[in-house]
């Protein structure tokens, strides 16, 4: 009897887990000929803006609309927009506008809310690429870094211009076994790079080289679009 009345506690777990989770639909901010659009704290124009958020974000839609109007969840935070600014299902079928930044004080904070007071969901060294995805009133950007979303002030991030078509640090790998050689290539979205060579020579001996010969070279730089 214990065995059944188990199964039918999770059976019943997972089915209101899963009414929950079936309420909020995934959708993007379309601008459709701007590039942002105002997210407010009530359902009209005369609402107060909460910030302007860039054709692309990703956003949770809480409800169906009401008067043309849109709860939606950003961060952790519900807010409305008009639904004709809505895409439904995800970024297929709109451009996605993506601002980058980098952070450029020596350490920041990526937080929950835009607040100094909210909970910090990881630390922020210099140079950490960034996608902006809006910024608000209070001066602080919603941002993505490494698939994490939240806010940083923006009087610690700075802009930065594309050079590739990605808007996030990509990483690069290229190795062999004969002599476990490998590079290690980290690319940022504006084309500054760094990286780390290796190899190792076994075979290269010697009173000099009593155990062979280990090659190591840390590189960094900047890559600019022709023209540029």
């Amino acid at each position: 009897m214990k065995r059944a009345w188990g199964g039918v506690t999770i059976a019943l777990v997972c089915a209101l887990v899963w009414g929950t989770t079936a309420l909020a639909d995934k959708a993007v901010i379309d601008g459709k000929n701007a590039d942002k659009v105002h997210l407010r704290n009530g359902r009209s124009k005369s609402s107060a803006s909460l910030g302007l958020y860039f054709t692309g974000t990703p956003v949770l839609c809480e409800s169906e609309p009401q008067s043309d109007w849109v709860a939606v969840t950003i961060g952790q935070e519900t807010v409305y927009i008009k639904a004709n600014y809505l895409l439904r299902g995800g970024e297929d079928g709109t451009v996605v506008t993506k601002k980058l930044g980098r952070v450029r004080v020596q350490r920041t904070t990526l937080r929950q809310k835009a607040s100094s007071r909210s909970a910090v969901l990881a630390e922020l060294p210099q140079d950490t690429a960034l996608t902006l995805l809006g910024e608000t009133k209070g001066r602080w950007y919603y941002v993505q870094t490494g698939g994490v979303y939240g806010y940083v002030s923006s009087d610690d991030v700075k802009g930065m211009k594309a050079a590739f078509p990605f808007a996030e640090e990509t990483h690069w790998f290229f190795r062999s076994g004969a002599g476990a050689w490998h590079t290690e290539l980290v690319l940022q979205p504006d084309g500054a790079f760094s990286g780390v060579y290796e190899d190792t020579d076994a075979g290269d001996i010697g009173k000099k080289y009593p155990n062979g010969t280990h090659y190591y070279c840390r590189f960094f730089g900047q890559l600019r679009p022709e023209g540029s």
